[in-house]
């Protein structure tokens, strides 16, 4: 499943939308991490109908064809398989993949969003850890190389903040 069908199948699990209706939500929103354009959108909407992943419906106004989409049981299930999928972190994408998965995580138990959250953790403070040692030889790296490894830092750092902030909201 793209990242874009999961996104599709995750809006039309909280309520019935045309394509119109997805495009507009995907397209106001910075949460999903794509670009939607109708080109994108509604040839993923008509792979996910031809799954079965999702019906359309008519929803035609006047002269204006249109069609809503909903999940089906098959779609229901496809959506929290790609949930429960193992989420790998460390680039800008797979940060997103996880977002993605805390924005819909919802349909899923508690349990679950706590245990990628930490999962989640423990790589972002690994991956802390691993900078931190080598920080001492940074001094003789050239500068460019050395800001890009800071950012790096200080990126992580600020995950690991907000993965310690959200298990707290969890009430791990």
């Amino acid at each position: 499943m793209t990242k874009l069908e999961a996104i599709l199948m995750g809006l039309l699990a909280e309520r019935n939308r045309t394509g119109y209706e997805l495009l507009k939500v995907i397209s106001a929103s910075p949460s999903f991490g794509v670009r939607a354009t109708a080109g994108s959108v509604y040839p993923a909407l008509q792979r996910l109908v031809k799954a079965g992943l999702i019906l359309a419906a008519d929803a035609s106004s006047g002269a204006r064809p249109a069609s809503s989409y909903r999940l089906t049981q098959k779609g229901e299930s496809a959506l929290e398989g790609w949930l429960r999928e193992p989420v790998a972190v460390g680039t800008a994408e797979e940060t997103e993949d996880l977002l993605l998965r805390v924005l819909f995580s919802d349909r899923m138990p508690t349990d679950y969003l706590r245990s990628l959250l930490s999962a989640y953790l423990r790589e972002m403070k690994a991956q802390v850890a691993s900078l931190e040692a080598s920080a001492a030889a940074w001094v003789a790296m050239p500068l460019r190389q050395r800001l890009c490894l800071e950012n790096g830092l200080r990126s992580a750092r600020t995950q690991v903040e907000w993965a310690e902030r959200a298990l707290t909201e969890l009430g791990e």
